[in-house]
């Protein structure tokens, strides 16, 4: 057996090596070198490039696929998808079902952009994470070739003679220049429209943009939803199981969810967990670990939707505490362990209006002594999730870990033996959708009984009805009234 931190500072010295060019995946072909927008002053292994030096086609997560030039090409027009991860993921998601419905096959890989809002504020740059650098390109496309580019679009790289509209060197279209690049403002980003400078491209052809909310992205993904309803299209089946991590990011989530002892006083004692490295499914966690997103961060307390969310974290601590979901009769916990999914940068920010000053700085004391301590008497360890969890386990510079931490968190979530989120946070609508369709493709039986997928809400805990999958994500949640309905309710069980 492995020590722990040994396993990780191996993985983290892996992880800076294939990002580096330093080591190669014999299962990945190399077609030719890419080059990228330099997207801060100080650039990370493996988040971060400069358009002036290309990066090694060997470097895990780098894979390119093969260029279809008998195939239309669709290019996200936006410098990058804005927002948390899983509303990146939503807009995703709506570029998708766009090239579906226009008969088009290809996805142009380098136009697939994710936020890195830190690297904005603290660079004055745009701060872009490139696709192929956080999933699994050969995983995506094999997926494609199984289903069919009509319910999964494949992902293309650059090619100078099939995609001569596109600018590899600000990874935009030619058409549009420069001018997105020093706009890091996003709200004044998102009032810009950039489609008519494009409209009439076909190599590759392009979609995105807009002003407002209204942008065509996340357009295209809520009538999607309302097509669809609460059920899952073969679309969204075929995505959820098409977007998987690159390879260090899944070493991370497997050493972090199989740990098999992580209790307050092994810790003290100086023991530290043994590692698993399957993670084929939940059920392989030995002891339990117990996932709880809290979102009681800054910016989601300034948001309308927090108005039907549990604002305190102490709230949230002492109502999982108290409930026969997560303790026995003794009072004892039913878990050995806990993971957080909380941003340490949103719980510590102090830049919030006056009237939220008192609420946040209890919940900042209510999560550091939480750290320290421990939950039920200090005989559960809490783990930090976010962005010391990334920078740990992956060695990712504080500046530029915000979506990473986020998508660690996502599959860690979604691998934990049971998850706590909340409604009106896209986060736990997706890890609860993920988790419920991985307990059926994976051979689970019963799967209301099995998912373990439970809500916090102002009125205390319960699990979610209708077998463990939640309505999807709109603007803001539904009215929660009590999680102490009948088991007729659409959304929550006894």
């Amino acid at each position: 057996m492995l020590d722990e931190r040994a396993t990780m500072e191996s993985h983290k010295r892996i992880f800076i090596e294939n990002n580096n060019g330093l080591s190669s995946s014999s299962s990945i072909e190399s077609t030719s070198s890419l080059n990228y927008v330099d997207n801060t002053q100080q650039h990370s292994p493996g988040l971060v490039t400069s358009h002036s030096t290309p990066i090694s086609d060997k470097s895990i997560g780098r894979q390119q696929p093969q260029s279809q030039s008998s195939k239309k090409t669709l290019a996200l027009l936006d410098p990058r998808f804005t927002g948390g991860f899983r509303n990146q993921h939503m807009r995703l998601t709506g570029l998708v079902v766009y090239a579906i419905s226009q008969n088009i096959s290809n996805i142009l890989l380098e136009s697939l952009r994710y936020d890195n809002r830190v690297a904005s504020i603290l660079n004055s740059t745009l701060g872009r994470i490139p696709f192929e650098e956080l999933f699994n390109v050969t995983e995506w496309n094999r997926i494609s070739n199984r289903v069919g580019t009509h319910i999964l679009p494949r992902l293309v790289s650059y090619n100078p003679q099939d995609h001569p509209e596109w600018d590899p060197t600000t990874a935009l279209f030619s058409a549009v220049g420069t001018r997105p690049l020093g706009n890091i403002n996003i709200k004044n980003f998102r009032q810009t429209d950039l489609y008519p400078l494009v409209q009439n491209c076909t190599r590759p052809y392009a979609y995105g943009s807009g002003r407002k909310v209204g942008q065509r992205t996340w357009a295209a993904y809520q009538e999607h939803k309302r097509r669809y309803g609460d059920t899952l299209s073969p679309t969204d089946l075929a995505l959820m199981e098409a977007l998987q991590p690159t390879k260090v990011i899944a070493d991370a989530v497997s050493l972090i969810t199989h740990s098999r002892k992580d209790s307050k006083e092994e810790e003290e004692d100086g023991h530290h967990s043994t590692m698993t490295t399957n993670h084929d499914s939940m059920d392989n966690v030995e002891g339990g670990m117990l996932a709880i997103h809290p979102r009681t961060e800054l910016d989601m307390l300034k948001h309308r939707c927090s108005k039907s969310m549990t604002q305190n974290l102490t709230k949230i601590f002492e109502m999982v505490q108290d409930s026969s979901f997560f303790s026995e009769p003794s009072g004892k916990s039913k878990y050995d362990k806990v993971y957080l999914c909380i941003s340490r940068r949103g719980t510590e920010d102090e830049t919030g209006p006056t009237k939220l000053k008192a609420l946040m700085d209890q919940n900042r004391q209510s999560f550091h002594q939480a750290i320290k301590d421990g939950l039920w008497n200090g005989t559960v360890r809490v783990r930090e999730g976010g962005e010391p969890m990334a920078t740990s386990s992956l060695g990712i510079p504080w500046d530029r870990v915000e979506t990473v931490a986020q998508i660690l968190d996502y599959f860690v979530a979604v691998r934990a033996k049971a998850f706590i989120g909340t409604f009106g946070s896209s986060f736990s609508i997706d890890v609860w959708t993920t988790r419920y369709v991985l307990a059926q493709t994976e051979g689970k039986g019963d799967v209301s009984m099995d998912v373990l997928n439970y809500f916090h809400g102002p009125n205390g805990v319960g699990l979610i009805g209708n077998g463990g999958l939640p309505p999807h994500h709109t603007r803001c949640p539904r009215t929660i009234t009590s999680p102490n309905q009948t088991s007729s309710s659409p959304l929550f069980d006894k």
